[in-house]
């Protein structure tokens, strides 16, 4: 198993709120850059899924999910 980032959280919010990721960026106080990066699945700080999770109003555990690894 794996863990890893719920993009398609974020991604729905932005459509749902009708916001560009500019001005999300903006009211989270992160760079474009950062969240271009979360959305990528590439590493990114805690504190920064905390600034989203404050944002959005959700528990940061909704922002992970658990993927099945397939066998090598």
């Amino acid at each position: 198993m794996s863990i890893e980032f719920n993009s398609d959280l974020v991604i729905n919010y932005l459509k749902k709120e009708k916001i560009s990721k500019t001005k999300f960026c903006k009211d989270c106080k992160l760079s474009i850059s950062t969240l271009n990066n979360m959305l990528a699945g590439k590493n990114f700080g805690l504190i920064s899924l905390a600034k989203i999770s404050i944002k959005m109003k959700r528990n940061l555990c909704e922002f992970f999910i658990e993927q099945e690894k397939p066998c090598k």
